[in-house]
């Protein structure tokens, strides 16, 4: 979603992304081929982005769309190095889907020690949220959204630029864009009023009670 990222941007943020050419069938075919290619896409955006003289390395935030949801916690599993995790409609919140990433020769729920947020697409039982995976990552704060009518293409791409798109999923991008960049703030800015503000439901934060489907929020134990 260029748009998240333009947005992240404007608030201080150095957006690197990395575009998953030719894995589309592997993602299917050959998972563990496709986790690891998106994960090592990562970490050679990483690499570059901090070698760049206005990049504070020491602060990063990962985030994941789609498949690279796997990618991005595989990553984290791997390095330890990132502050937080961000998944966009994942694989890993589906239901069956989150085999991939178990497979991995890198995944052990008792590194994943940093925030997970994530949201997941509305209206589609067939890819439902589910919450094992994020029950099993327990040495991690854990905050999980279904936003009402937002689908898998809200999610992965910016349907905004459509004059079609109805208000009340205009209000879900809102949501989406937001809760990310204070969940951001929070955990890698280490900014204190959006910590507080990650802590109260949708509706203390003045959206509706319509809007959020599923809130989940788990607290991490002492690793």
């Amino acid at each position: 979603d260029w748009a998240l990222g333009e947005y992240l941007a404007s608030h201080g943020y150095v957006v690197v992304t990395a575009p998953t050419v030719g894995t589309a069938s592997q993602q299917v075919t050959r998972v563990p081929v496709a986790i690891e290619t998106h994960t090592r896409n990562m970490e050679v955006s990483q690499a570059v982005a901090a070698a760049l003289p206005f990049v504070d390395a020491t602060r990063v935030g990962l985030i994941g769309t789609n498949f690279d949801g796997l990618a991005a916690l595989n990553h984290q599993m791997r390095n330890m190095g990132a502050a937080a995790v961000v998944s966009l409609d994942g694989y890993e919140t589906k239901i069956a889907n989150a085999g991939g990433l178990r497979g991995s020769p890198y995944f052990d729920a008792t590194r994943m020690r940093v925030p997970y947020l994530s949201f997941t697409q509305d209206n589609q039982p067939m890819y439902a949220f589910k919450d094992s995976l994020a029950r099993a990552l327990k040495y991690a704060e854990r905050y999980a959204y279904v936003v009402r009518d937002m689908e898998h293409a809200h999610l992965i791409v910016n349907l905004m630029v459509y004059p079609q798109l109805r208000a009340e999923q205009r209000l879900g991008y809102d949501f989406v864009r937001r809760t990310t960049r204070t969940f951001l703030d929070a955990y890698v800015k280490g900014d204190t009023s959006a910590r507080v503000s990650m802590a109260r439901s949708a509706v203390q934060n003045g959206y509706p009670a319509w809007l959020v489907e599923t809130e989940l929020k788990l607290p991490a134990l002492p690793a």
